[in-house]
């Protein structure tokens, strides 16, 4: 299977010798890659990533009562 620009991401900041920012089209998620210069022999990466995700369908949330249904979940159950 051909990969498609569908799962792309999209560069949303360059800084040469500094960082990478990529995201996908939405703007629902980051993956930030920085460098920083700790001394004159050393520098420090740093990644950092954010998303939104869906949240759980109603039957597979906390109950009123504090118990969590699982029937019909996606984990297995």
């Amino acid at each position: 299977m051909a990969p498609n620009a569908k799962g792309m991401f999209v560069v949303r900041m360059i800084e040469p010798e500094g960082a990478l920012v990529l995201g996908d089209a939405t703007g629902g998620m980051s993956w930030a890659l920085v460098l920083e210069p700790v001394d004159k022999n050393s520098t420090r990466h740093i990644t950092r990533s954010r998303g939104a995700y869906d949240r759980l369908p109603s039957d597979c949330s906390s109950s009123s009562s504090g118990t969590r249904s699982t029937s019909g979940c996606n984990d297995g159950s």
